[in-house]
């Protein structure tokens, strides 16, 4: 079975991202976020 991995992140404005799902302006500073990235890099 495939591990499976939720991303949960919450804002003031209730968006999850910015333009063109820019995630700048969250904290970057925990593994989840950095994996995240990594990933939207790949693809």
């Amino acid at each position: 079975m495939k591990k499976v991995v939720y991303y949960v992140t919450v804002s003031i404005d209730g968006f999850i991202c910015g333009l063109d799902a820019d995630v700048r302006g969250f904290v970057s500073e925990e593994n989840g976020v950095k994996q995240y990235l990594m990933l939207k890099l790949i693809k």
